[in-house]
């Protein structure tokens, strides 16, 4: 329930910052995936990010809420890194129901597959092509 929880949160935020942490945290499992090399493991990365991805407001002391706190996010980020395939995913299940409350077909809604396949891409540094386009005007004026 907590992790559908905190995945339902993250596809909740606006679009910008959903493939922002998406793409940060796929970044970040992939340099994991490394870490008989680099030596930073999901652990390492989450305490090192933590504190700028989610900052608080007292920094000069830190009591004991203050130390909870700081575990709790470290365990959300590396939880994100674990699972960043999934970041943005809405499940089968919610989008069969959205589907029956509404109506209509979900065509718009991107499923877990399609996400993973656009993060891949992403991070392999490939572009999608574009079709190339020509005015109508420049070409008049050369005839």
């Amino acid at each position: 329930d907590r992790i559908l929880a905190l995945l339902s949160v993250c596809a909740m935020l606006p679009t910008v910052h959903m493939n922002t942490l998406q793409y940060t945290m796929a970044f970040l499992a992939r340099l994991s995936s490394r870490s008989e090399v680099n030596k930073m493991d999901e652990n390492n990365l989450a305490l090192i990010m933590t504190p700028n991805l989610m900052p608080t407001p007292e920094k000069a002391c830190m009591d004991i809420n203050s130390e909870k706190l700081l575990k709790m996010q470290t365990e959300i980020v590396k939880f994100l890194i674990l699972n960043s395939h999934s970041i943005g995913a809405v499940p089968d299940s919610v989008l069969e129901r959205a589907a029956q409350l509404s109506g209509k077909d979900m065509e718009g809604v991107v499923s877990g597959d399609e996400l993973d396949k656009s993060a891949d891409s992403l991070l392999d540094g490939s572009k999608p092509k574009r079709k190339k386009r020509r005015s109508g005007s420049i070409q008049g004026i050369v005839n």
